[in-house]
């Protein structure tokens, strides 16, 4: 595989500023002067309080120590930091509020009584469905088309028996039509380690993207089923501890595309193969030490993810796709109100040959270059990376609005971020995929621009940026979910 030299040094260089901060960190840690012996800390108990469905042993699991443990004073208050962390990370509670009770022992020894009280959240969203045919929101926005919007409910049970288990129901009319039901279980044996999840879905597609022109979707429509998909997925979760986790996953997955789609583009898929059956084996590792992950500002993140499409069997050929993604983020504070993020995002395909519905490149869902929203760039392999640096224009502020009687959306809490980022990528894409009306792939992708981020509870962000590519076109965008 033929690289671009300043692509690859660009990558080369994201890496290292990432983990050379890692290691500066790190390093601080170890040059702390050592202080007089500590006294030991044991811990008498911990106690819940309000958690009126989530069971005991959910929150028990996110500690970092339990019932009778002894430590230094040091190494509990800083665990007990980290497990209030870990509670709020479950996406379980709104607020977590820890006190502790220290008492002195005849030994020397102190005891510790925790004392920890939550807000649950609302676990039940029946979501309404307003979604685009188009590959995000903001490629919709270019044509504000009202006929490619489907409809339906998205239905969300967090801690459906609280056990911080899901269910997940979904039903999706319109043009694009999506039916699936989906649950996941973290805790299947009693050392609450591993767990697992099963999904069924069943979609149909009376329109789709069928090829790339000028960089862009081409989308065709018919009255009758351009696609449809039957897929049934089971999975099995490894969690080590609250940071490092596994996924495994086995699915098995049915298409069949129409004449329409082959006649519109020959190498949407294999010669002969409007109709595919094939396994699909993923395997993913998860390193996570952020400390609010749905919006960090402080720690790193880091994964592998390996999927193959295709094992073997008869009965699945011609599939036979293997793919690795990587990525790496890192967060630190550098001033009073000034925090900044690194992130690179790598992926890599085997030289097999994919057709065009498996190819997907940068463009869509989470995989953009910021100012390339409106794109698609097509392509086996491919690496971006994303820059910012935030100012807290507005500290977290709770406000309790009283006259509001359901606790679980009365206390809310919100924080706004002004940020400028800079994103660069670059997408390989196989001699026999080229079109002359095609520019983007194989060049360096370069976005920038500024940004205010709103945090509030329930994990949700609202984003709006402005940017500008290396073209000198720019947009406006939205988005709901943390930029790195």
């Amino acid at each position: 595989m033929r690289i671009q030299r300043k692509p690859f040094f660009i990558s080369c260089l994201t890496i290292i500023l990432i983990f050379s901060g890692m290691s500066a960190q790190a390093q601080r840690k170890r040059n702390k002067k050592a202080t007089a012996p500590e006294k030991k800390v044991i811990i008498e108990d911990i106690r819940f309080y309000d958690n009126k469905k989530t069971k005991n042993f959910v929150l028990e699991n996110e500690f970092l120590f339990k019932k009778g443990d002894t430590m230094s004073y040091s190494r509990f208050t800083r665990d007990l930091r980290q497990s209030k962390l870990n509670l709020t990370n479950t996406s379980l509670f709104n607020f977590v509020t820890v006190d502790t009770i220290i008492s002195p022992l005849e030994s020397g020894y102190k005891s510790a009584l925790v004392q920890v009280r939550v807000l649950e959240r609302w676990y039940v969203w029946p979501i309404p469905i307003l979604e685009t045919t188009d590959r995000n929101f903001n490629a919709w926005l270019k044509t504000k088309d009202y006929t490619r919007i489907n409809y339906g409910v998205d239905l969300k049970w967090y801690n459906f028996t609280g056990r911080h288990d899901d269910l997940g129901l979904v039903a999706c009319w319109g043009k694009n039509q999506r039916f699936g039901l989906s649950y996941k279980y973290p805790y299947i044996n009693k050392s609450r380690h591993f767990g697992s999840s099963i999904s069924v879905s069943y979609t149909r597609n009376k329109e789709i993207g069928v090829k790339t022109e000028e960089d862009k979707l081409e989308y065709i429509f018919s009255p009758h089923d351009l696609s449809t998909q039957k897929n049934i997925s089971i999975g099995f979760i490894y969690r080590h501890t609250p940071f490092i986790s596994q996924e495994f996953s086995l699915g098995y997955d049915n298409y069949i595309f129409s004449d329409t789609v082959v006649i519109a583009n020959p190498e949407y898929t294999y010669k002969n193969g409007e109709k595919l059956n094939f396994l699909t084996l993923a395997y993913k590792l998860k390193l996570d030490y952020r400390d609010v992950r749905f919006y960090p500002l402080h720690g790193w993140y880091s994964d592998v993810e390996i999927i193959k499409k295709g094992l073997g069997f008869g009965f699945e050929k011609p599939v036979d796709i293997g793919t690795l993604k990587t990525s790496g983020r890192y967060y630190w504070q550098f001033g009073k109100k000034w925090y900044a993020a690194t992130s690179l995002v790598l992926k890599f395909s085997t030289s097999a040959y994919q057709p065009y519905f498996f190819m997907k490149g940068l463009g869509y869902e989470q995989d953009y270059v910021r100012g390339y929203e409106s794109y698609v760039i097509d392509g086996k392999d491919y690496g971006y990376s994303r820059s910012s640096i935030k100012y807290e224009l507005f500290p977290k502020r709770v406000v309790d609005l009283k006259w509001l009687r359901l606790s679980k959306f009365s206390k809310i809490h919100f924080t706004t971020y002004l940020n400028g980022f800079l994103d660069m990528g670059y997408v390989n894409q196989p001699q026999w995929r080229e079109s002359s009306t095609n520019k983007l792939p194989k060049t360096l992708l370069l976005g920038g621009g500024v940004g205010m981020d709103v945090v509030t509870y329930y994990d949700k962000i609202f984003r709006i940026e402005y940017a500008i590519n290396k073209m000198g076109k720019t947009n406006f965008s939205f988005h709901f979910v943390t930029g790195i």
